[in-house]
């Protein structure tokens, strides 16, 4: 499948076995990746810049308590499933 946008000088191609006519994907590139067809471009060091700020505000802040579980010594080791529908040993 593919869309093609004259207008944006754009052509979309989808390799993967979709449906004719997948609404979700279709509404999807509409709603985000359409709005951005035609605008021009960041100068690469504004936009890393921008990057960069966004992934400074993105960080977890550090987990508290112990590093490891008092009870990791007795789970640790091999245990033995029995026979099920998936075939997991």
């Amino acid at each position: 499948q593919c869309i093609v946008l004259p207008a944006q000088d754009t052509v979309i191609v989808f390799t993967s076995g979709l449906r004719l006519g997948e609404k979700r994907l279709h509404a999807a590139l509409w709603a985000h990746l359409f709005p951005g067809l035609g605008r021009t471009a960041q100068a690469p060091d504004a936009a890393q810049a921008k990057l960069d700020a966004l992934i400074d505000g993105l960080r977890l802040p550090e987990l508290e308590g112990a590093s490891e579980s008092a009870a990791g010594a007795e789970l640790a080791g091999r245990y033995r499933i029995e026979p099920n529908e998936d075939q997991i040993r």
